[in-house]
């Protein structure tokens, strides 16, 4: 089940947007990776990762089949 913070909305750290993209916490490096190489939409801000649940959901959609095709880590939809 994708974290829910208090706006229900805005995820902080890398934790929370891998659970948001159905990922396990060992694949924290991908978010890194999918925002230099996919445009993950997330911000580096003082040293910490935020990202907006509906950015990541819309972002998901057009991109899964590409992602898939890439060979990137399995995970669920989001």
């Amino acid at each position: 089940m994708p974290v829910q913070n208090q706006d229900g909305d805005a995820l902080q750290g890398v934790k929370e947007i891998t659970r948001a993209l159905g990922l396990d916490a060992k694949h924290r490096q991908v978010v890194r990776s999918w925002v230099r190489r996919y445009g993950l939409p997330a911000v580096f801000l003082g040293g910490r990762w935020y990202a907006r649940r509906d950015s990541l959901i819309e972002w998901w959609r057009r991109l899964e089949g590409r992602l898939v095709n890439a060979g990137e880590p399995p995970r669920r939809a989001p």
